[in-house]
Protein backbone atom coordinates (compact mmCIF):
# COMPACT_ATOMS: atom_id res chain seq x y z
CA UNK A 1 0.00 0.00 0.00
CA UNK A 2 1.35 3.61 -0.73
CA UNK A 3 1.27 5.80 1.64
CA UNK A 4 -1.44 8.05 1.74
CA UNK A 5 -1.76 11.55 3.05
CA UNK A 6 -5.66 11.20 4.51
CA UNK A 7 -5.81 14.75 6.60
CA UNK A 8 -4.09 18.52 5.96
CA UNK A 9 -5.82 20.88 8.42
CA UNK A 10 -4.47 24.21 9.43
CA UNK A 11 -6.97 25.77 12.21
CA UNK A 12 -5.90 29.37 14.51
CA UNK A 13 -5.27 28.67 17.71
CA UNK A 14 -3.99 30.87 20.56
CA UNK A 15 -0.42 29.60 19.86
CA UNK A 16 -0.43 30.84 16.25
CA UNK A 17 -1.64 28.01 12.94
CA UNK A 18 -1.51 24.97 13.42
CA UNK A 19 -1.25 22.20 10.71
CA UNK A 20 -2.17 18.50 10.99
CA UNK A 21 -1.01 15.85 8.95
CA UNK A 22 -2.42 12.23 8.78
CA UNK A 23 -0.48 9.89 7.13
CA UNK A 24 -1.26 5.83 6.45
CA UNK A 25 2.13 3.46 6.15
CA UNK A 26 0.66 0.07 5.80
CA UNK A 27 -2.56 -2.02 6.60
CA UNK A 28 -2.34 -5.81 6.61
CA UNK A 29 -5.31 -8.83 8.04
CA UNK A 30 -4.37 -10.00 11.29
CA UNK A 31 -6.07 -12.38 13.67
CA UNK A 32 -7.43 -10.77 16.95
CA UNK A 33 -6.60 -12.90 19.71
CA UNK A 34 -8.87 -11.03 22.48
CA UNK A 35 -11.85 -10.73 19.58
CA UNK A 36 -11.00 -13.93 17.70
CA UNK A 37 -12.02 -12.29 14.86
CA UNK A 38 -10.05 -10.89 11.59
CA UNK A 39 -8.82 -7.02 11.78
CA UNK A 40 -7.28 -4.87 9.62
CA UNK A 41 -3.97 -3.07 11.19
CA UNK A 42 -3.23 0.20 9.92
CA UNK A 43 -0.13 2.13 10.73
CA UNK A 44 -0.14 5.72 11.16
CA UNK A 45 1.62 8.49 11.72
CA UNK A 46 0.29 12.00 13.28
CA UNK A 47 2.28 14.96 12.74
CA UNK A 48 0.88 18.21 14.20
CA UNK A 49 3.21 21.31 12.97
CA UNK A 50 3.00 24.85 14.94
CA UNK A 51 3.45 27.50 12.18
CA UNK A 52 5.63 29.20 15.17
CA UNK A 53 9.89 28.60 15.42
CA UNK A 54 9.52 28.55 18.81
CA UNK A 55 7.56 25.39 19.55
CA UNK A 56 8.03 23.29 16.59
CA UNK A 57 6.26 20.06 16.13
CA UNK A 58 5.15 16.75 17.58
CA UNK A 59 4.55 13.63 15.77
CA UNK A 60 2.83 10.66 17.24
CA UNK A 61 3.03 6.94 15.84
CA UNK A 62 0.89 4.02 16.04
CA UNK A 63 -1.58 1.56 15.03
CA UNK A 64 -5.14 1.04 15.17
CA UNK A 65 -7.52 -2.51 14.90
CA UNK A 66 -9.97 -1.58 12.97
CA UNK A 67 -13.01 -4.53 12.52
CA UNK A 68 -14.05 -4.25 8.98
CA UNK A 69 -13.99 -7.23 5.82
CA UNK A 70 -12.35 -5.44 3.47
CA UNK A 71 -8.46 -6.34 2.68
CA UNK A 72 -7.35 -2.89 2.33
CA UNK A 73 -8.44 0.87 3.54
CA UNK A 74 -10.77 2.65 0.77
CA UNK A 75 -11.71 6.34 1.01
CA UNK A 76 -14.38 5.96 3.66
CA UNK A 77 -12.41 3.95 6.20
CA UNK A 78 -9.46 6.53 6.05
CA UNK A 79 -11.77 9.09 6.41
CA UNK A 80 -13.48 7.32 9.58
CA UNK A 81 -9.81 6.25 10.96
CA UNK A 82 -8.58 9.90 9.96
CA UNK A 83 -11.57 11.32 12.00
CA UNK A 84 -11.03 8.96 15.20
CA UNK A 85 -7.03 9.63 15.85
CA UNK A 86 -8.00 13.28 15.56
CA UNK A 87 -10.47 13.17 18.37
CA UNK A 88 -8.48 11.17 20.69
CA UNK A 89 -4.79 12.49 19.78
CA UNK A 90 -5.17 16.22 18.61
CA UNK A 91 -6.59 17.16 21.81
CA UNK A 92 -2.95 15.83 23.63
CA UNK A 93 -1.16 18.65 21.32
CA UNK A 94 -2.98 22.08 23.02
Amino acid sequence: MKRIEVVRHQEPSSKGAINYDINFRKSSKQKNKLLNRDVLRVEYALSINYLNPNIGYIRFEGWIDVLTDADKIDEKLSEEIANFIMRNLSPLSM
